[in-house]
């Protein structure tokens, strides 16, 4: 059975599931792409193939952690820097209370 991946006027096969997923984790399948199954005889999305929509769940993931972790020291900087002011220093310390919890996220949720 030959699988079949279309990206806009492209359209290229692959001969199993297991090199269409070997595709999709090296990234030269993307999520929007579609992709045909031949079991089922249709066109889906990518993202929506049952065989490969693992490999772009991780990399989504990856992703979302990474926001957390840019945002985590965005806010714990500004706290440091805030707490150095007399006046500002609750909020400071709020700010970098909130870093903290951003940053434990990240490490929590990073695959």
């Amino acid at each position: 059975m030959e699988w079949k991946i279309k990206r806009g006027d492209q359209e290229f096969t692959c001969g199993s599931a297991d090199t269409l997923r070997q595709w999709a984790g090296e990234g030269r399948i993307q999520r929007e792409d579609y992709v045909f199954n031949p079991v089922m005889e249709k066109w889906l999305y990518a993202k929506d193939t049952a065989e490969i929509q693992s490999c772009f769940s991780k990399k989504e993931t990856a992703k979302q952690a990474s926001r957390l972790n840019g945002l985590g020291l965005a806010f714990g900087i500004s706290g440091i820097v805030l707490s150095m002011v007399p006046m500002l220093m609750p909020l400071g310390g709020l700010l970098f209370l909130i870093g903290l919890v951003l940053t434990v996220a990240y490490y929590v949720k990073r695959p």
